[in-house]
């Protein structure tokens, strides 16, 4: 009794996969356009496609390649019925309305309004002169010798930060022009 019960579940399994393979290429077709909605169709179908055989008595070896054949056949004509329902009625536009629109604390804020109140904030304007020597204060040595000439105006203010300057190789270097036959300078 419990082999029977896994055998006809098995079948019926088959023919409700083999029922459920056109709906697949059909919505691979449209583009899943109403496919949610022929998929229940297209199972029933292959179902009902499968165990009508049986029923109507062809319950040998050759039964069971029959009903293997007219699963998919029923699930195809029932996912061809369904998209028709689809198509001929616009349900896919009557359950587009029925879209129920998110609670207002989840509808993400108005970018205008944030704008209005933060300000419009901009990136700082990158500085206008770079300092050629980073290790050096920016100013330094300028504010103690800025003064004042005779008339009251500020003069320019005298640069008298360090200046870093590298150490010159002062070698001495031989001028004497070179003696061609050698390879050797000529003696003085």
């Amino acid at each position: 009794m419990l082999f029977d019960a896994i055998f006809l579940a098995l079948f019926f399994l088959a023919w409700v996969v083999l029922g459920g393979l056109p709906w697949l290429a059909w919505s691979v077709r449209r583009r899943a356009d109403g496919a949610i909605w022929a998929l229940p169709f297209a199972l029933l179908g292959g179902g009902a496609g499968g165990v009508l055989v049986p029923v109507l008595g062809l319950d040998t070896g050759t039964g069971i390649g029959v009903s293997m054949v007219t699963a998919p056949a029923g699930g195809a004509l029932l996912t061809a019925a369904a998209y028709w329902v689809w198509d001929a009625y616009a349900l896919g536009d009557r359950f587009g309305r029925l879209r129920v629109a998110p609670p207002p604390e989840t509808q993400p804020p108005d970018v205008r309004a944030i704008m209005l109140i933060a300000g419009d904030f901009r990136p700082p304007k990158p500085a206008s002169t770079v300092d050629a020597n980073p290790r050096r204060e920016p100013n330094a040595g300028r504010e103690a010798n800025a003064s004042l000439d005779s008339n009251g105006t500020p003069t320019a203010p005298v640069d008298t930060a360090p200046v870093d300057t590298a150490p010159v190789n002062t070698a001495p270097v031989d001028t004497a022009p070179m003696d061609s036959d050698e390879g050797t300078s000529a003696p003085p």
